[in-house]
This record gives structure tokens, sequence and C-alpha cells, in this order.
């Protein structure tokens, strides 16, 4: 993968390469008797020269500003892409992480994403995030269903709040509750993991299968994001605050 600062670099070199062929055929003369035409320009050689070298610095002197000019951008393009590359880290934040967070930063990016309006900023692809953002409302929908059938089941004597991530625990999802609760209360999660899944499995099982769909794609995403964030030595991207447009 071509870092930023590379296509740019290829970019500036090609125009200028391209302006000096231009410049090189207009005052050339084989090139204008082939095609039995008068020189536009009757330049003297040394004049020429200067021209040319005058050409050289000018581009040498664009390309140092457009650089500095692309850095500050980049840096601020990626402020943007810290909160969601570090919650693609970790596949339990799946279950965390809003769809809506993510239609912001990808609706950002969209708008401010290009250098000179054809370098990306970024690495994402645009079908995946979608594809991504519409896994993850579809799963996140069937979480709070099957989180509102499990508060309607489970016994208020024994806890009074449902806690969410146990319960998902105990219906297969990852684990993502770690803590140890006493036998009652552990018991009772487990006589309520057991109802859901009799009376609906199709739900969870839809629901653990677009788990893993997600999580093939949050690999994809994210293994594409570390690489840019290699090869474009950003280590202001090593943060963990989490840093989203707003609406």
């Amino acid at each position: 993968m071509l870092s930023v600062g590379s296509k740019l670099a290829l970019l500036i070199f090609g125009i200028m390469i391209l302006m000096l062929v231009v410049l090189l055929l207009l005052t050339s003369n084989p090139f204008l008797q082939l095609f039995r035409m008068e020189p536009f320009l009757e330049i003297d050689p040394k004049i020429e020269v200067s021209s040319l070298i005058s050409t050289v610095l000018v581009f040498l002197l664009v390309w140092e500003r457009l650089t500095e000019s692309l850095d500050r951008k980049l840096k601020f393009v990626h402020e943007i892409l810290d909160g969601f590359y570090h919650r693609l880290r970790i596949v339990t934040n799946l279950f965390r992480i809003r769809a809506d967070e993510i239609e912001r930063v990808r609706n950002y990016l969209k708008r401010y994403g290009k250098f000179l309006t054809v370098i990306p900023l970024h690495p994402l692809k645009w079908k995946r995030i979608d594809k991504f953002i519409s896994l993850l409302e579809s799963f996140q929908r069937n979480i709070q269903q099957i989180l509102e059938l499990a508060e309607k089941e489970i016994d208020k004597k024994i806890e009074v709040g449902l806690n969410g991530e146990k319960i998902l625990k105990n219906l297969g999802f990852e684990p993502i509750d770690p803590s140890q609760y006493s036998p009652v209360k552990e018991e009772e999660y487990s006589r309520v993991a057991q109802k859901l899944l009799s009376e609906h499995l199709k739900l969870i099982n839809v629901s653990l299968e677009l788990l893993e769909d997600l999580k093939k794609v949050r690999k994809e995403i994210y293994g594409n994001l570390d690489d840019f964030i290699k090869t474009n030595n950003l280590p202001y991207l090593l943060s963990h605050r989490v840093r989203v447009p707003g609406p």
C-alpha cells in the first residue's frame, strides 16, 4: 500500500513531466516539421533551459506547500477515525458501538476525506462500510429484542435489573461479562437463557449468524485501517479517545 505522501509525490511528478513534455514538443523543430507547423515561439536555447529549470523549481515549491497542507489535513481527518479504529480493535465492542456513529464517520469522510479531490485520506471502502452498518443495525435490533424478552422473564425478586451482557453470555454470544454471580443468580440467568433458547431459538441463531458476519467485515475493515496507519506513520491514532463528528 502506497502512503498518501507517495501518491501526492507521484501526482506532482506526473504533472511536471507532462508539462515538460508539452513544453519540449511545442518548442521542438522536429516535432513541428513532422506536422508541417510553424514554431509557436522562437526561443533561444539558453532561455529554454532556463525556463525548464524555473519550471522544475516552481513544481518543487508547489510540492513542498502541498505536502505541508496534506499533512495538516491528514491529521485532521484521521482524528475522526481514531474512535472508530479503537472500537474495532476489540470484537466484543460490536455490542457497544453504535451504527449512527459509523454512519457519521462515513458521511464525514465522503465529504472531507480526499485531498485535491483525487487522493483518498483513508482506506475505507464504502460498500464494506455500508454492509457493516447494515449488519450492525440488524444485529442490534435482534439483541434489543432478546434483552426485552429476557427482561420480562427474569425473576425480579432475584435480580432487580437485568444484566444484558450476562444473559447474552448464557445464550452463547461472546463472553463479554466475566463477572461471577451468586449461585442463585447464576441459576436464574441460566433458567432464563434456556427458556429463550426453547421459545426463540430462531431469533437467537439469526443473531449469532449476524455476529459472525459482523466479525468478518470488522476484521477486514480493521486490517485496512491498521495497514493504512502503519504505512502513513500515524502514531497520533494510538490514543483511545473517541472522536466522532456531530450530526
